[in-house]
Order: structure tokens, then sequence, then C-alpha cells
């Protein structure tokens, strides 16, 4: 283990849909999986990039289970009627979010772009992090603090 990583590079998580993960697995959820499935794996990011298997496949994809950078997560139909993986975000605190739906779009392979169930897009991920309401606060005051001092100098 490399300080809470994977040897694939995934964050070591815990994952709802993989309940029965020891609790010291030196894995990431999704590395577990495949090797505790090796007849049925996780469907990875690249294979589900393609217009062409949502519209052949698409019924069929419901509810698999998908690796999304270490995290396991399934395909839900969103009320749009949009494929979508639907994942937690974690705060550096340790807090979950909400789920929110990812989506593949420019970065092939990544996935990065988050959604609400309705459709709505609400944001790239791709180089940011999400935070619960209370780091937030706490970051915003440190940033307020900060430039009080700069704008006293």
């Amino acid at each position: 283990m490399n300080d809470g990583f994977c040897a694939c590079g995934g964050a070591i998580t815990r994952s709802v849909h993989v309940p029965d993960q020891p609790q010291g697995s030196e894995q990431c959820a999704a590395c577990w999986y495949n090797q505790q499935h090796p007849t049925a794996p996780l469907l990875t990011l690249e294979e589900l990039d393609s217009p062409r298997l949502e519209r052949e496949w698409g019924e069929w994809l419901v509810g698999r289970l998908v690796d999304w950078h270490g995290h396991v997560v399934p395909i839900v139909r969103c009320e749009d009627g949009a494929l979508r993986l639907e994942v937690t975000l974690h705060c550096r605190c340790g807090a979950e979010s909400t789920p929110f739906y990812a989506a593949s779009g420019l970065h092939s392979g990544a996935w990065p772009y988050i959604y609400d169930r309705h459709g709505t897009y609400l944001a790239c991920i791709r180089d940011q992090e999400w935070r619960c309401d209370t780091c937030s606060a706490q970051d915003d005051a440190r940033r307020g603090a900060a430039m009080g001092a700069v704008l006293l100098l």
C-alpha cells in the first residue's frame, strides 16, 4: 500500500457495491472485486466510451458495475434518458457526497463530467476536488483572512 493508494493507482476506499471487501484490504474496491470475480470483471471506462455500445446494449448495461478510477459504481439511466455512472465523491475529511452522475465527453476514458439525476450539467471534476460544506466554509474563511492580510500590507 502506498499512502492510501492501490498498486493500480486508485484510492483505497470501501464501496457499497462490494460489501464483502475486507476492512484492511490494500487494494482499491475495483481491483479487489476483479480478483474475486475473474469470470465477470468490472467494465472499464474505455469499454463504455462508445456511443454504439449504449445504442445496442443500453438496457443490458443498466445495473452493471464499472471501475471508475478504482471505485466500483453502477450504470444507471438518468431521468433525461442518458446512461451515466452513479458516483459518490469523497471530501478530503472523509465525508461523502450525495450521488452524482458521471458521463464521458471530451476526455475519452475519464468520465469527469458530473450531472444531477435530471441530466443538468454541474461540473467537470477533471482537475478539481469535491469538498463538503464544512471544509468549503473553512477554506473560504482562510482565503478571506489571507486576502484581508494582503490588503492591509
